[in-house]
């Protein structure tokens, strides 16, 4: 086996464990449609997966997650792509990282890939958020 081809196995090797290290598995692929209970309280509805123009991201998967009160976030939760998210309903305070923010509904924000977020429904009403996750061409 030649220098170049072992690298190149490594490579791929390293990017698939990483992908598999930062999808827990309440926001690991499902199917356009499909709704999972990815902990207490906590859905992910797959809404639809597009083509999308954005250098270096073949599709972009619409999803939307609903955060009822008293749910929290898996431990260890991170952002299996970058993604772009909008707060439809409620309000709801997260540790992004280590650092305290509040999204309320009609905010929106970024997050990349890996980021780290911890949060509980401490209101009275469900969270609901829509999300749009960037998906690289070695994703699906």
């Amino acid at each position: 086996m030649s220098r170049s081809t072992a690298f190149a196995l490594a490579v791929s090797f390293a990017v698939i464990t990483v992908n598999v290290a930062l999808l827990p598995s309440g926001l690991s692929a499902q199917d356009v449609g499909e709704t999972k209970e990815i902990a207490p309280g906590i859905v992910l509805k797959t809404l639809s997966e597009e083509p999308t123009d954005i250098p270096g991201f073949d599709k972009v998967r619409i999803v939307e997650i609903t955060i009822q009160p008293g749910a929290s976030l898996p431990d260890g939760t991170k952002m299996a792509f970058p993604m772009f998210c909008t707060v439809l309903k409620g309000d709801m305070t997260f540790l992004v990282d280590g650092v305290e923010r509040r999204y309320r509904a009609g905010d929106s924000y970024t997050c990349r890939a890996g980021q780290k977020f911890e949060g509980k429904n401490t209101g009275i009403e469900a969270y609901k958020e829509r999300m749009h996750w960037l998906m690289p061409a070695a994703q699906r």
